[in-house]
């Protein structure tokens, strides 16, 4: 069994392979007379692959730390927003705000049942994405993670994850269409090692 990568518990029984990117991002503003125009471009660069365990107690760590972070801000943001919009439309009266609490009430609850939800391979990437300076993104090379009906699908890879350029492309087509993700990075890292 393999020590967990993040508490170095010897107590780590899953097991899950990435393809990292190196994700960057830059932004240009420029002034015209009438309007700004701003252009984003995103640089993503193929930075190699891993194979990280962990334990479940590091992931329910982090399922309840996006719980503690996801419930109250979108409570407090919800009814932030329906105040405003109640004050903006000169209509902010005791019925608006308690029917803005409930609102907020119930978007928290969604926020909570998601985070509740959560699989593991995503906790997994967001332990990984914390513990490494923020600096790599972490995609899942699994199949059955990008699967839309019974086959995956490019599009499902780039939404999920949130690719964009060519990489997206040429790691979908490595690893996700063939099948054979997991085998494949660990093939890469056994030959790395010899």
């Amino acid at each position: 069994m393999a020590s967990c990568v993040i508490c170095n518990s010897e107590e780590a029984d899953k097991t899950y392979r990435f393809a990292v990117v190196d994700r960057r991002t830059s932004s240009e503003t420029k002034e015209y007379v009438v309007a700004r125009k701003t252009t984003t471009t995103i640089y993503e660069r193929f930075a190699g692959v891993c194979r990280e365990s962990f334990c479940d107690k590091c992931l329910k760590k982090q399922k309840m730390k996006n719980l503690r972070t996801a419930v109250p801000v979108s409570f407090g943001l919800t009814l932030l927003i329906l105040v405003v919009i109640g004050l903006n439309a000169g209509g902010l009266s005791k019925g608006y705000f308690i029917a803005s609490l409930i609102i907020s009430a119930l978007v928290s609850v969604i926020a909570l049942v998601i985070c509740l939800t959560a699989k593991d391979t995503s906790l997994a990437k967001e332990l990984l994405f914390d513990k490494r300076g923020r600096r790599l993104t972490y995609v899942h090379v699994d199949p059955s993670i990008y699967m839309s009906g019974n086959k995956t699908t490019l599009a499902k890879f780039k939404e999920k994850s949130g690719l964009r350029t060519e990489v997206a492309e040429k790691i979908y087509e490595k690893f996700i269409e063939s099948g054979k993700g997991n085998e494949l990075v660990d093939e890469i890292i056994s030959n790395s090692a010899q």
